[in-house]
């Protein structure tokens, strides 16, 4: 079950961020374009956390920046775990009435491992994508310039 909790004991368990965008001297930055800040984290699974920021009853992540995203204590955490934890995301929202929660993920640069993750149980769980996840590469060695 998800919990709204404190900066101080969310940090005791995410002190360092994956980006920053969800850094708390980028959130102090800019938490005055949210009606509040909400930090969730599992009252038992303490591997994941989410920052979010209320507007208008929607649950926003980013809320003022280009991307924002979750904590998680080491990029190890199972698949199962982040499953589980989406599933308690959706829970919570439904629960405490907003109309729907906005997470736009890092670029894969800032976390290839836990995107894949979290986007296959965002898709397994019924979440809609208002961008597809598109990622282009190019091989630098035989690009010419043209």
């Amino acid at each position: 079950m998800l919990t709204d909790i404190t900066k101080t004991l969310y940090r005791r368990y995410f002190d360092t961020d994956p980006s920053p965008f969800i850094s708390e001297a980028f959130l102090g930055l800019v938490e005055n374009k949210t009606e509040r800040l909400i930090r969730l984290m599992d009252e038992e699974e303490k591997s994941i956390g989410l920052i979010l920021g209320l507007k208008d009853d929607i649950l926003c992540s980013p809320f003022s920046a280009p991307f924002g995203g979750f904590h998680y204590t080491h990029e190890h955490v199972s698949y199962s775990v982040i499953f589980n934890y989406l599933s308690d995301l959706k829970l919570f929202v439904n629960e405490q009435g907003f109309k729907r929660v906005v997470i736009t993920l890092p670029p894969n640069p800032y976390q290839n491992n836990m995107n894949a993750k979290f986007i296959n149980a965002f898709v397994r769980l019924g979440f809609t994508m208002a961008t597809p996840d598109i990622q282009n590469c190019v091989n630098l060695k035989k690009f010419d310039g043209n």
